[in-house]
């Protein structure tokens, strides 16, 4: 079957169409896929949460390329804080990344959080999935 011009180029336009429309629908499912494979790790704070200390298998996981923006994920750490909070036992489970303990951490095993020193404490950190369980 043979085809005038003004068809053959609209066969071609479709055809270029479809081919931009499946490299979109690919990009958008790859992207998909990195952003919902990053670490996921336990997040909870003892202040609010007092299952926090003990039992974080009950807390919020979060996703940290969700929550960590602008890092490569090689970076992405699962962090553990605990330590003494005057008379009470304190834990902080979050996403952070790689060294981050050794910034906040202090010699005297104390733990610097924005305007709160925790005296006593110990930080880990660990790079598997919801591996900040204790």
């Amino acid at each position: 079957m043979k085809y005038s011009d003004t068809e053959n180029q609209s066969l071609l336009d479709r055809e270029m169409f479809a081919k931009i429309l499946l490299a979109v629908f690919i990009g958008v499912s790859v992207s998909s896929l990195i952003q919902g494979s990053t670490l996921k790790c336990y997040t909870c704070n003892s202040e609010d949460d007092p299952g926090c200390f003990e039992n974080p298998e009950r807390q919020r996981i979060h996703d940290c390329g969700l929550v960590i923006a602008d890092l490569s994920s090689t970076r992405f750490r699962c962090m553990t804080i605990k330590g003494i909070d005057g008379n009470d036992k304190f834990a902080m489970r979050r996403c952070s990344t790689n060294d981050e303990c050794k910034l906040h951490l202090r010699s005297d095993n104390s733990y610097e959080w924005g305007t709160k020193i925790y005296p006593d404490a110990t930080c880990e950190e660990c790079a598997s999935d919801l591996c900040n369980k204790n």
